[in-house]
């Protein structure tokens, strides 16, 4: 009878006490009834139950026993005596520093190697057993609208995802993916209707976005094995990012920390569509005395397309190493490395969806004799092969008591290509504007003299940067100054190889001896630049408290001047291009605490982002030598005035968040997708003035009973201010340039509405998430003449921690189901147009309608994941 009493007694202040201690609650009644017949507690838990981590919490002068994470790496077993957050080992005498359980500075880091006196070491897991939401919500203390998850939802998610997969359920964010893995650059993110090309994406601080087009490519990424943390800021964006298109907020990440102790993690995945996935990370410990400690990973990932023929492979490494010494010194060094070959999805417009729906668009097969035009849809000629190599020396320094300098330096480099099947005439073509002999023959030319071929959009990209700043503390304030420099080189041309006997094209990098060449020997090329673009922001800010602390005042202002400069080398009118920028971006913010629970936050910033690379360029059409795209250097960067008003609510039993925001835009520019000669490549459209509105709601609790459930929901009201003017033309064939009435008109790729509810479970053995998202209808003209219906779409992972075997520490099983509820359905907007349909503006002159494209959205998927540390 005692036993069961102790049990029951065990498992109710087991629940109390995750609640009372983030209040520091004075429990010491309840933990001396846990000492009762104590040795009964750890036999019957260690032998007749399953064996569950055992950790110790804090406390001043009594003993307690409580669960610790789902995937706690060492097992403690042995009592401790804990006096003044110091634990004694009873045995020894050894101390060891550990962490409050529940409690603030268990919040304030997810990832701690705490280093014993003597040899002995205490790992505490970052994955949390207690985390609010299932490590959807943390503590905050912003001044604007912040999401973040941690690594106790983090590691719920699929091993083979991506950043923007993890982020899909904060609050305002809508992510269209094509693929159930995430391993393909058929992605779109918006934040509140801004996409992928306004919002700063950060990795360990270091810009990932594409300086020329703007864009974010997932599968060049850190693994998600490796991540700590991913944080979404909404609106408001720090002073001293280095991105000048952070316009509608910054989605960054961690990585997490090398441990102090050597061992490993390994990790296998197989999946639906034949997927695979091997990943491995080693760890170093530190190394011998010099205090650096570091890990390297490496992932190799395989599948099949889920809707017809296509082949994905990626390999990459990540690596990190650590010395940290004194009081807030830190010196970082991370790299990675990326090599995939990917084949590409088809994009269909509405009504090729609704005649085909997720059946296969490109060709499975080769035929030798075929048209041109069905060899050049074969799937071997859609691909897209990328490798690039990332490193950054994050390092932060405490001068004095009152001032600290962070420096971060980084370089990046990519090359690669996308390639996709067109045709040309092996007779001659347009080079610029400049017609030049073709090359003559070129395999399987059809009967009416046009040839399919493979087209390489290719890119080679360097960067080099470096951000400084100094903080400096005075009384009541905390001064930040600081600069931010980047040197940007890239290079875009499209160029052509024939098919080989397999139909395949000879070479699918930016080897020139395969390319086709006219007569003369110049290489076929439909687009040939280059753009160099330097970027310097030099910011300034002071962060005030009041009131004993509980009123925080922020005030700041950078200045982002950016220098292009870029040459067209195809022959034609447009040859040297350049421009300069000079923004002020200022800012101001306040958060006012309550007390301990409560928080008020208001803030007001600017924002721009500036043209995209491509949109200085002419091109020009092979057949007619006509502009197909007018090219300029006069467009104006995207601006806008944004403000957010919120509401925190904090406590020991949920976490509540409500934010309103307003957005006033100029110069609002809309990322497309156009067709150039068969070549898909990002273009921006700007369409005036925008005004958003709406409101972001976000709540989660601690575990109840093992339960965490979470909730957001977001309401967004975007309408466009000005008419669009594009192109029209008459019955008798003149065309000019006429306003198309989207004034009053909803904002494209925007849905009104979006929901997510999740729903996590862990007990220690047992674990598992429920994801479930809805999203709204989304414009995809600025006329409102189509749309993409609304959707529903739920996640579910399982899974069990196994005992300890051999040389397996935490082994742990895991099924993931993807796409549970909704296996016929667009995933999102790939590109948007002015019309779909034909209009007739005010002047009868015609604007013709251009069908909009979407990403198709995958069916069923599941997979089974094996992983243990060692």
């Amino acid at each position: 009878m005692l036993l069961y009493t102790n049990i029951f007694l065990f498992l109710f202040i087991r629940q109390v006490v995750s609640v009372c201690m983030e209040e520091k609650m004075e429990s010491v009644l309840l933990f001396n009834m846990l000492n009762v017949n104590k040795k009964i507690f750890m036999y019957y838990f260690e032998k007749k139950f399953y064996r569950v981590s055992l950790c110790v919490g804090l406390a001043s002068s009594f003993t307690l026993y409580s669960s610790c994470s789902l995937a706690g790496d060492i097992k403690i077993h042995r009592e401790r005596s804990v006096s003044n957050g110091y634990a004694k080992n009873n045995k020894n005498n050894r101390t060891v520093l550990v962490d409050h359980i529940g409690g603030k500075r268990s919040q304030k880091k997810k990832t701690k190697s705490f280093a014993a006196i003597g040899s002995e070491e205490v790992h505490v897991s970052s994955v949390r057993h207690g985390a609010v939401g299932g490590g959807r919500m943390i503590n905050l203390s912003t001044p604007s609208a912040m999401s973040v998850v941690d690594r106790a939802y983090i590691t719920m998610r699929p091993p083979q995802g991506n950043i923007l997969q993890i982020a899909q359920n904060m609050p305002g964010a809508n992510v269209t993916a094509a693929d159930p893995y995430g391993v393909t650059n058929n992605v779109n993110f918006t934040v509140r209707g801004l996409n992928s090309a306004e919002i700063g994406y950060l990795s360990d601080g270091t810009p990932q976005n594409d300086t020329t087009a703007g864009a974010i490519y997932p599968t060049q990424l850190v693994d998600v094995e490796n991540l700590d943390q991913v944080r979404l800021s909404q609106g408001a964006s720090s002073l001293d990012l280095p991105i000048f298109s952070a316009l509608g907020g910054v989605l960054s990440y961690t990585t997490i920390d090398p441990s102090k102790k050597a061992g490993g993690y390994a990790e296998y995945m197989i999946g639906k569509y034949n997927a695979q996935k091997e990943f491995g990370r080693i760890q170093t410990g530190e190394i011998g005395k010099s205090g650096i400690r570091s890990w390297v990973s490496f992932s190799n990932f395989f599948d099949h397309h889920w809707n017809g023929p296509g082949i994905d492979h990626r390999k990459h490494i990540d690596a990190k190493a650590l010395k940290e010494w004194g009081d807030g010194n830190r010196i970082s060094a991370i790299f990675s490395w990326s090599d995939a070959d990917l084949a590409q999805y088809y994009n269909p417009t509405m009504s090729d969806w609704k005649e085909k729906g997720n059946s296969n668009y490109y060709r499975a097969t080769f035929n030798p004799s075929g048209s041109a035009a069905d060899n050049a849809s074969y799937w071997k000629n859609q691909r897209n092969e990328w490798m690039d190599v990332n490193a950054a020396l994050p390092s932060s320094f405490t001068l004095t008591d009152h001032l600290k300098l962070n420096v971060l330096p980084y370089v990046w480099r990519g090359w690669g290509n996308v390639t996709y099947g067109s045709t040309v005439n092996p007779s001659g073509s347009y080079y610029g504007t400049t017609y030049m002999d073709g090359p003559g023959a070129i395999p399987y030319t059809d009967a009416t003299g046009v040839a399919p071929v493979a087209s390489r959009y290719v890119f080679l990209d360097s960067r080099a940067g470096i951000t400084a700043k100094i903080n400096y503390s005075w009384h009541n304030h905390d001064f930040v100054f600081g600069d931010w420099y980047e040197y940007d080189d890239n290079t875009n041309y499209v160029d052509m190889v024939p098919l080989g006997q397999t139909g395949d094209p000879v070479n699918i990098w930016k080897a020139s001896r395969f390319a086709l060449r006219y007569s003369n020997g110049t290489q076929l090329r439909a687009l040939d630049w280059n753009l160099i673009t330097q970027a310097n922001s030099l910011f300034a800010g002071d962060k005030i408290t009041f009131l004993n602390k509980k009123l925080t005042i922020n005030v700041g202002i950078k200045v982002i001047m950016l220098d292009r400069f870029g040459a067209n080398h195809l022959p034609g009118s447009q040859y040297a291009v350049g421009q300069n920028i000079t923004e002020p971006l200022p800012e101001f913010s306040a958060l006012y605490k309550f007390d301990r629970q409560n928080q008020l936050f208001f803030n007001v910033s600017t924002g721009m982002r500036a043209p995209l690379g491509q949109s200085f360029f002419n091109s020009y059409n092979l057949s007619t030598g006509d502009v197909s795209q007018k090219g300029t250097s006069n467009e104006r960067p995207e601006y806008a005035i944004k403000e957010e008003l919120g509401y925190r609510y904090q406590s020991n039993l949920f976490h509540a968040s409500a934010t309103l925001f307003n957005y006033d835009f100029k110069n609002r520019q809309v990322s497309t997708l156009e067709n150039y000669n068969g070549d898909l490549i990002s273009s921006t459209i700007n369409v005036g003035s925008q005004t958003t509105r709406g409101v972001d709601v976000e709540v989660g609790t601690h575990p109840f009973w093992h339960f965490s459930p979470y909730a957001n929901f977001e309401f967004v009201h975007a309408i466009n201010d000005s008419n669009f003017l594009t192109q029209g033309c008459s019955n008798a064939g003149v065309c000019q340039s006429v306003a198309l009435n989207t004034k009053g008109k909803y904002a494209t790729q925007t849905p009104a509405y979006q929901a997510s509810f999740g729903l996590s479970y862990n007990d220690g053995l047992f674990f598992g998430n429920f994801d479930l998202r809805y999203t709204g209808k989304q414009y995809t003209t600025f006329v409102n003449d189509e749309h993409m219906p609304s959707q529903l779409r739920g996640d579910i992972a399982v899974g069990a921690n196994l005992p300890s075997f051999s040389y397996m520490k935490s082994p742990k099983i895991k099924l993931n189901f993807l796409n549970i509820s909704d296996l016929h359905h667009l995933a999102g907007p790939a590109s948007v147009t002015s019309n779909a349909h034909d209009v007739i503006s005010k002047n009868s002159y015609v604007v013709k309608g251009s069908a909009p494209t979407y990403y198709l959205g995958y069916g069923f998927t599941m997979m089974a994941t094996f992983s243990s540390s060692f």
